[in-house]
């Protein structure tokens, strides 16, 4: 007993210094990290006020801002690296892509660069090689591409838009249907994305089941009208007119009264009731209010959705209704397993009835602008 007591008092002090020298270490760690922020108070400003304009929708303002910053004081390594970032984004954003590849090309290697963002920023790089015409560059990304169970949609699109639109519809196909079974693998819905390249490289190759197959997900899975219309010309290009025809009509119903949508949860796809041209002058200025829950797997269960109040008729509950058994969530997990989400509300607003002008951005012909999705 007396021996061990010894040796711990012995070993005592080691622990101390080894302790203090871990803590040392730390702090000097903490130290450098505290480096990576943003410091120079011009840099921050002209940052902020291009942010501003970007976000407002006046890119070329927030480019003009970002060329013309000049600082009086010397920026830091990591401060050169978040000008160049948001100058190479600035630069795509106005399609300036050449300046926005040297850009990205000069980040991508750079030790600020995130871990977690590395191949995001790959995947927008190879992009960037396509709308720049350096097809070359991107196919070579793209066949250095190693996929695995921790790739993401993300480079599942990247490398499937890169080979359609460069030509290899067949291997276009075969990585972006290798994309969806991989989401399905993982509990996840296949993107839209996906599904429009995999539909892109089916009808290029004349494979009119397979790209039949596409549309039928796409508009079951995200049935708003940005989706509807790519399947619409989908069914075009495959000479299915009267599915056409159907689609167009499901468009024109969605687009006809606007309406607001308030809800608890973002859904992934928040569709807008159908409202028929008969209906839509006395939907003005009424709103659905309806009750749910939402299943393991993120859709609405049928048996609790029921109407709070509506203000309108009868038909406009139920288009309210129609379109909330459409909705999507995504699945939500506690301690690893898959829960139910009770007592859920919506509220749909119907606020002003689109004129035909506002609906013509769908009307043209459908099979001349089926292309790979960007």
């Amino acid at each position: 007993m007396m021996i061990n007591a010894f040796a711990l008092l012995v070993r005592l002090p080691v622990f101390v210094i080894a302790l203090s020298l871990f803590c040392f270490a730390s702090s000097a760690d903490a130290a450098d990290r505290r480096k990576d922020i943003l410091r120079n108070r011009d840099l921050i400003t002209a940052m902020n006020t291009a942010v501003d304009h970007s976000t407002n929708g006046k890119p070329e303002e927030a480019y003009a801002i970002m060329q013309a910053f000049q600082s009086q004081e010397p920026l830091s390594t990591y401060e050169s690296y978040k000008l160049t970032e948001l100058k190479g984004y600035l630069a795509a954003k106005t399609n300036r892509f050449e300046e926005a590849v040297a850009a990205y090309e000069s980040i991508i290697s750079s030790e600020y660069m995130p871990a977690t963002d590395r191949s995001r920023q790959n995947n927008q790089l190879q992009i960037l090689y396509l709308k720049a015409g350096m097809e070359a560059k991107a196919i070579a990304m793209a066949d250095a591409t190693v996929f695995g169970p921790t790739s993401s949609a993300l480079d599942y699109e990247t490398v499937s838009s890169v080979r359609l639109q460069t030509g290899d519809f067949q291997a276009g196909l075969m990585v972006a249907e290798r994309g969806i079974e991989h989401q399905r693998a993982t509990d996840a819905w296949p993107t839209a994305k996906l599904l429009k390249n995999a539909l892109y490289g089916a009808v290029k190759l004349n494979q009119k089941a397979r790209a039949q197959k596409h549309i039928e997900t796409l508009v079951g899975l995200y049935p708003a009208p940005i989706h509807l219309k790519y399947a619409m010309r989908g069914y075009a290009a495959i000479d299915q007119p009267e599915k056409t025809a159907d689609l167009k009509e499901q468009i024109l119903d969605q687009m006809r009264v606007e309406a607001r949508i308030w809800v608890r949860g973002r859904p992934i796809v928040p569709i807008a009731p159908r409202v028929s041209e008969a209906l839509a002058a006395g939907a003005i200025g009424k709103e659905v209010r309806l009750s749910y829950d939402i299943s393991a797997d993120g859709t609405i269960d049928p048996q609790t959705l029921k109407v709070i109040s509506n203000t309108g008729q009868d038909a406009l509950a139920d288009a309210a209704k129609q379109a909330l058994l459409k909705w999507r969530f995504m699945p939500k997990k506690v301690s690893g397993l898959l829960v139910r989400r009770a007592n859920r509300s919506a509220a749909f607003s119907f606020e002003v009835q689109r004129d035909a002008k506002a609906l013509r951005w769908f009307d043209t012909e459908p099979s001349a602008m089926l292309a790979p999705s960007n």
